[in-house]
């Protein structure tokens, strides 16, 4: 706003320029509202003619904030947050706009306080852990400008773990992390991880290379567990924690029956026996965590009797161990015997049930010939027998007779079900006999029968050398309804016993 005042011929008019701009008549007054610097000249001419000497006034208009900038020097790595170390330099940097009035004042505060510190030189922040920066400034004008809020990290780490997440109960598993400065984004040397699994716990140092390693034998049950690794905080470093899903398989051990096979009538148990053998893994486990079943079956697979859970002895012998129990006697018949691994017993093994083991009960009286044992036949397949045939009165033999070969998942069994003759040949320690049979292909872990057939004709020749039949053998022929040769063994190789005994008996009353 212009007053121009004259006391004599009175103001003829008043001008002004902007800026060394067009000269302007002044008759009311004039906003100056942008952001600029504006230097104003104004003046009046009287009534007689009088000019006055120009007058010059100087504005500065400023409505913008000022502008901070934050650099935060080495180390640092990310954003939101930024990973820094508590020798980390932040350095502030404030302007306000060209034609601005210029700075006031710039301030931070760190994790929210009460008041703001004016900023003069770089600072730093020396406590380890999570913080938030602000900061801001004010021009000569009187304009603040909005703070800026950054979250930050000092002295963090990360640990990842690399280990395996799988193991079998007894055996070693491989557990490997790596703990990592996240300002300097490089390895951390010489700090304690801790790894947890269940209730077994372990630590072991970080190398140069950050990974700390170590190898645990697994001492647990199998199941789902987590396997934890930490670094706990120190006066240097932040910790840190991860955690994975973590599996513990059972161990894997194997069955074999090395109870009785061949039982005259005249004793009153039956020994069964079971021989457990560990995975030859070259880590062994406790065999007396093992709990076993043994399953008698009559001719038609049905089960008569099933003993146990029990559990396994350990014997002298590291990696094996047995179970023996005497059972009540069976009458005269062929039976067969399976052992399993008790479902609900066994957190620490597991494994396949045997494959059936024949059981030839018979009556020691008169000419008779009884056996049991194990052959392989062309393919290398174990084929396990028993038998057990005599005379009747009438001249027609009787008894038991069942050869079981195993063949991958299956197992076929083929046995008597009605006699056609028998013959000893006394001379030369043989005995041969032939009788109708069927054939069944049986899974013994499902149950399963798959096949079957019947009117199938069987024949065995059998050697008694010697009284603990190392020198005996056993020798079988399978013959289909139509006389076809439906299986062989013990002749291609010869069928000399690779475990078990023979006996040609002869009434020598008679």
């Amino acid at each position: 706003t212009l007053l121009p005042n004259d006391s004599t011929s009175g103001v003829a008019k008043t001008y002004y320029r902007v800026n060394e701009g067009t000269k302007m008549v002044y008759d009311d007054s004039v906003l100056f509202s942008e952001d600029n610097n504006y230097t104003i000249q104004y003046w009046s001419i009287d009534e007689a003619g009088l000019v006055e000497s120009n007058k010059t006034l100087t504005l500065y208009i400023d409505k913008t904030d000022p502008t901070t900038t934050l650099e935060i020097q080495e180390p640092n790595y990310g954003s939101n947050p930024t990973y820094i170390s508590t020798n980390t330099k932040f350095e502030l940097d404030a302007t306000d706009n060209d034609l601005g009035s210029g700075i006031y004042i710039t301030e931070y505060r760190i994790d929210g306080g009460v008041s703001w510190t004016q900023y003069s030189l770089p600072f730093s922040i020396d406590t380890i852990g999570p913080h938030t920066v602000e900061y801001r400034s004010e021009d000569d004008a009187g304009n603040i400008e909005t703070e800026t809020l950054i979250r930050v990290v000092a002295n963090a780490t990360k640990l990842t773990y690399t280990g395996e997440l799988c193991g079998n109960y007894s055996d070693p598993v491989l557990f490997n992390a790596s703990l990592f400065d996240m300002a300097w984004q490089k390895p951390i040397e010489g700090k304690p991880i801790e790894f947890t699994i269940g209730n077994q716990i372990e630590i072991a140092e970080t190398e140069s290379d950050g990974y700390a390693t170590f190898t645990l034998f697994l001492d647990q049950p199998g199941g789902a567990y987590t396997v934890n690794a930490s670094f706990k905080e120190d006066d240097q470093y932040l910790g840190d924690f991860v955690s994975h899903n973590f599996k513990i398989e059972k161990e894997n051990a194997y069955l074999s029956y090395t109870g009785s096979t061949v039982i005259p009538t005249t004793v009153d148990t039956i020994t069964l026996r079971a021989t457990v053998f560990d995975d030859d893994d070259g880590n062994l486990g406790l065999l007396n965590l093992i709990s076993i079943n043994f399953t008698i079956y009559s001719d038609t697979l049905g089960p008569l009797e099933t003993y146990g859970p029990f559990i396994v002895e350990t014997t002298t012998v590291e990696g094996v161990g047995v179970f023996e129990i005497e059972v009540p006697h069976l009458g005269e018949g062929s039976y067969l015997v399976i052992i399993d691994f008790s479902l609900n017993a066994n957190e620490y093994y597991k494994g396949p049930a045997t494959i059936p083991s024949a059981i030839i009960v018979y009556e020691p009286t008169g000419d008779f010939v009884t056996g049991g044992g194990w052959i392989e036949d062309s393919n290398g397949r174990k084929g396990n027998f028993g038998f057990n045939v005599k005379y009747k009165k009438n001249g027609l033999p009787r008894g038991q007779a069942v050869y079981i070969l195993h063949d991958g998942e299956w197992v076929y069994i083929i046995k008597a079900n009605a006699w056609l003759g028998m013959a000893i040949d006394q001379a030369n320690n043989h005995s041969y006999f032939e009788a109708k049979c069927t054939v069944q292909q049986y899974n013994p872990i499902t149950g399963e029968i798959k096949w079957g057939e019947g009117n199938y004709k069987m024949r065995i020749d059998v050697y008694d050398h010697t009284k603990d039949g190392k020198g005996d053998s056993f020798q079988i022929r399978v013959y289909d309804k139509i006389g076809l040769i439906y299986y062989e063994a013990g002749f291609d190789p010869y069928g000399h016993l690779m475990g078990g005994n023979i006996v040609i008996h002869i009434d020598d009353k008679k």
